[in-house]
C-alpha cells in the first residue's frame, strides 16, 4: 500500500534470518515488490522498490580485535587500555551516558578514537574492503553502507567529522 501514498521505495531490516540468508546468497536483497494481480486492476502502478538490509542489519560491521590492536591502539598492544575500533566514534549505546561522557571528557573520544592522520587509511581501507564484500550480495552497483544502529549516535559533530574524513 505504500505505493498508493506516493512512495517509490522502502527499506526493510528485520526479516526471518533463514530468508535473509537465502536472499543474500542469491542476490535477492533488492527487488520490485508487486501486489497480487488478482486483487488490483493495475498492480504495476502499485509496485515498490524494496531493499532488505544485509546480515549486518543497519550497523557497520565490527572491526576484528586483531586489526584494532594492530592499527588503532598505541603500543604496547594491551586490550585493557585499547579503546577498540568500529565506526561508532561518538559513543556506544550499550554503555550508560555517564560512561561515554566521562571518557569523552578525559580522553577526547567516547569509545573509539575519531578518524585522525594515524588511522584514516585503516578506516578507509576497512570500509572499502567491507563494501566490496557486501557488493557480492546485490545485483546493482549502488550499495547502502549504514553507519549505526538504534539510538547509536550521540555526538553529531564527532560522527560527521569522522565520516567526512
Amino acid at each position: 500500500f505504500s505505493a498508493m501514498f506516493g512512495f517509490e521505495s522502502h527499506l526493510v531490516a528485520r526479516i526471518n534470518y533463514y530468508d535473509k540468508g537465502w536472499m543474500q546468497d542469491n542476490k535477492q536483497l533488492e527487488f520490485m515488490w508487486r501486489p497480487n494481480p488478482a486483487l488490483y486492476a493495475s498492480p504495476e502502478k502499485l509496485e515498490i522498490f524494496t531493499h532488505i538490509m544485509d546480515q549486518y542489519q543497519y550497523s557497520s560491521p565490527g572491526i576484528p580485535v586483531s586489526l584494532q590492536l594492530q592499527y588503532l591502539c598505541a603500543p604496547p598492544h594491551n586490550r585493557t587500555d585499547c579503546p577498540g575500533g568500529n565506526f561508532y566514534w561518538d559513543g556506544d549505546d550499550s554503555q550508560p551516558y555517564d560512561t561515554w561522557a566521562k571518557n569523552w571528557e578525559e580522553q577526547g573520544y567516547a569509545v573509539y578514537p575519531t578518524v585522525n592522520a594515524s588511522n584514516v587509511e585503516f578506516y578507509a581501507d576497512f570500509l572499502v574492503n567491507n563494501s566490496i564484500a557486501r557488493s557480492a550480495w546485490f545485483e546493482t552497483s549502488n550499495l547502502l553502507w549504514p553507519f549505526g544502529t538504534d539510538f547509536q549516535h550521540f555526538n553529531a559533530t564527532a560522527m560527521f567529522y569522522s565520516m567526512d574524513q
